[in-house]
């Protein structure tokens, strides 16, 4: 779970470190999740001063700067696992382009920033990651709306907000239509004569036609790689339901058709 980025003082204090890499730090609080003597002082620390932290946090934190935040915080090692695997696969990349230190922390604090107005903009769960977000124009009939594109793991929403006049579209990417099944891709950038740098994007009952991209291709290539795998993850997932059913009858007890079952009467 994001948290709001506050400076933490003493860093390593009572937590330890299970994940590491040049500017993130992953640690859960010594003690948790076994018992004796560090379980019971730390047990004890944190009723005294009344803390008692998530057990599990992420920190960014630059070498050579005592300067420390915390950007997430969980109670399971699962969920804050999660958060670990979208910074690893999504921030990391993107880091190792600045040139200084400070423009990676203020990268940091707009990202996380925006995933928090993202789940709370579309109510959102709070695992749901954002991925990427694009400014554009979404064509409402013949007119364009500009606002932004907010590409997460499992939906595409767009929201724009001109003179009080408000536009949330909020579409899971399961819901957009299979390429397979209709003969033709489900995303299709558009004929640039007409909407230059477009993306068509046709659900089970609606179609959205987005335009004005400075990077289309980008955008582009981000849904359908996001598509695909929602499709994927569907599809194993009904076939792990069907093998489910058919372990259950094969588990049923088998009557024979022929026999007969003799009945006394006394």
């Amino acid at each position: 779970m994001w948290v709001k980025l506050e400076n933490v003082v003493v860093a390593n204090a009572f937590w330890i470190t299970e994940r590491a890499n040049p500017y993130f730090v992953l640690q859960r609080r010594l003690g948790h999740g076994t018992k004796g003597f560090s379980s019971l002082l730390v047990g004890t620390i944190d009723s005294v001063f009344d803390t008692k932290p998530l057990p599990f946090r992420i920190l960014h934190q630059i070498s050579n700067s005592d300067t420390t935040y915390i950007i997430a915080a969980s109670s399971s090692f699962a969920e804050i696992l999660k958060d670990w695997e979208y910074i690893e696969n999504h921030l990391m990349p993107t880091l190792t382009n600045f040139e200084n230190d400070a423009d990676v922390t203020d990268f940091i604090k707009y990202v996380i920033s925006s995933v928090s107005k993202f789940i709370k903009l579309f109510s959102m769960p709070e695992e749901e990651k954002l991925v990427n977000y694009y400014y554009c124009s979404y064509f409402k009939g013949s007119f364009p709306r500009q606002g932004w594109l907010c590409i997460s793991i499992n939906h595409l929403c767009f929201y724009s907000n001109i003179f009080g006049n408000e536009i949330k579209i909020i579409t899971k990417w399961i819901d957009v239509k299979d390429f397979f099944l209709h003969q033709k891709h489900h995303l299709e950038i558009d004929d640039p004569r007409f909407f230059p740098n477009s993306i068509r994007v046709i659900t089970r009952t609606k179609k959205y036609l987005f335009s004005m991209f400075l990077r289309a291709v980008e955008v582009y290539s981000l849904m359908e790689q996001l598509a695909n795998l929602a499709m994927k993850s569907l599809i194993s997932d009904e076939k792990q339901h069907l093998l489910t059913i058919d372990n259950e009858q094969n588990n049923k007890p088998k009557y024979s058709c022929g026999a007969s079952k003799k009945i006394e009467i006394t």
